[in-house]
């Protein structure tokens, strides 16, 4: 007749609300480091900042962001995803470029996974240094992904970011579904999904919700991205 509750949170959440105040230029690494040092997360926290953050150098503006909005924007500068791994590191990082052997198998789903079509990319728009922009034309219709990031100082790495966003994007199909679930399966992951039209991969696993009662079932969403990550 026992029963407790709780709720946990990631690391992020002591970073959400408290303004940054660290030092506004150096590079990416740099400032990171300065924001995750500002956070003062508990003894013991783990950390992972990937090294080619230190390749780029940039400049935060005088307008107040927190924390967490600080290494958000040195993440997207140096084309890199953030998120808490479940050994409880936070990492930033790039996306992992292998197709994992996780399979959502067909015959493990409730139903047909479902597929959606995003809107045709045109063309790509990152802004950089002093008011610039470089512009990667994909298609001769659709819509414009615009970045701006002001930590993203120079053209070829305005470029590069373009190029990875095209790859994340060109794609159209958006997948979705709810199966009996293998629990490894983590956000960001490259996996299979089987649907009725044959195999999606890779697909880049968005949004992933577990449940339990009795046996694990889990709801998913993920994007078809381009083979280059």
């Amino acid at each position: 007749g026992m029963a407790a509750t709780f709720t946990a949170r990631d690391m992020l959440e002591f970073m959400l609300t408290e303004t940054y105040t660290g030092i506004r230029t150096g590079t990416l690494l740099e400032i990171a480091q300065a924001a995750i040092d500002q956070a003062q997360l508990p003894a013991g926290t783990a950390v992972d900042l990937h090294s080619e953050m230190g390749a780029y150098q940039g400049t935060l503006p005088e307008d107040e962001h927190t924390i967490a909005e600080v290494l958000q924007m040195c993440a997207n500068a140096a084309f890199c995803v953030m998120y808490q791994d479940r050994d409880g590191t936070l990492v930033i990082g790039p996306l992992g470029a292998n197709l994992t052997d996780y399979i959502v198998p067909i015959e493990m789903a409730y139903s047909y996974p479902e597929i959606e079509l995003s809107k045709q990319l045109k063309s790509v728009v990152v802004s950089y240094g002093d008011n610039l922009n470089y512009t990667l034309e994909v298609a001769p219709s659709g819509e414009t992904q615009t970045v701006t990031n002001s930590l993203v100082a120079q053209e070829a790495q305005a470029q590069s970011i373009a190029q990875w966003m095209k790859n994340g994007l060109i794609k159209r199909q958006v997948v979705s579904g709810e199966f009996r679930a293998d629990p490894r399966l983590d956000v960001f992951d490259l996996v299979t999904v089987e649907t009725k039209f044959g195999r999606l991969a890779p697909v880049v696993i968005t949004d992933i919700q577990y449940t339990f009662s009795g046996s694990f079932s889990g709801r998913y969403t993920g994007r078809v991205i381009a083979q280059e990550v």
